[in-house]
């Protein structure tokens, strides 16, 4: 399996995320907001999105199970906010227990949509990004880049993103590097309390010298 990450990877700011949500809402197709919404909620690939049920959703255990999810079927863990988008989207359903996203044609081999990306693209427009940098796998590399961000770690972040490998959640963490600023604090260690007349640097001095004037090797 190839991996995903192998090119630039593009993460929106909390602010464009805000601008991309709105453009989804304001978009003329009806299920192009739950669409980003998943994507950033979930980190989910394009087609997995568009593949979920109602169904398949345990609301008690904030989880969707994808059976046919690229790595391997898995219960994919869900945040409380998609969670009561979700709730409330069957009360305006016909089917209130099949595709989350319904094919539009009746003769659909599948059942569900198959692509999102002509209305992610004029939503992505709408919200003022580049159409060509920002496709929807970039909701993915958005939403691992926060858990990166979150301190969250990698084999979590390879279950919640459902990656094949831990090498492929690696790639994320290049992006954001605060995260490891933070981390590395957590092994700082200065020296004991000195007196008035020694400082660091006698004390390095006096460990080239040898307590007896020896070399150190």
């Amino acid at each position: 399996m190839l991996g995903e990450t192998s090119g630039r990877i593009v993460a929106l700011s909390d602010d464009e995320c805000a601008a991309l949500l709105r453009a989804g809402v304001e978009s003329a197709d009806a299920f192009c907001w739950l669409f980003v919404a998943f994507g950033l909620n979930t980190a989910m690939r394009h087609s997995e999105i568009l593949a979920a049920r109602f169904d398949k959703i345990d609301f008690a255990k904030l989880r969707l199970f994808l059976p046919d999810a690229k790595a391997g079927q898995r219960a994919q863990p869900i945040t409380p906010e998609l969670a009561e988008m979700l709730r409330a989207e069957p009360e305006m359903r016909d089917d209130r227990s099949g595709w989350i996203f319904p094919s539009l044609h009746k003769d659909s081999r599948t059942g569900h949509r198959a692509r999102m990306d002509n209305a992610f693209r004029d939503a992505v427009v709408r919200a003022g990004l580049d159409p060509e940098l920002v496709t929807p796998h970039v909701m993915r590399h958005t939403a691992i880049t926060a858990l990166v961000q979150a301190g969250v770690d990698l084999p979590m972040i390879q279950k919640i993103s459902g990656q094949k490998t831990l090498a492929m959640v690696l790639s994320y963490t290049h992006v954001h590097r605060q995260h490891i600023d933070r981390a590395i604090e957590a092994i700082g260690r200065t020296l004991p309390e000195l007196s008035a007349n020694k400082t660091s640097s006698t004390i390095t001095q006096e460990l080239h010298r040898g307590r007896r004037g020896e070399s150190v090797a």
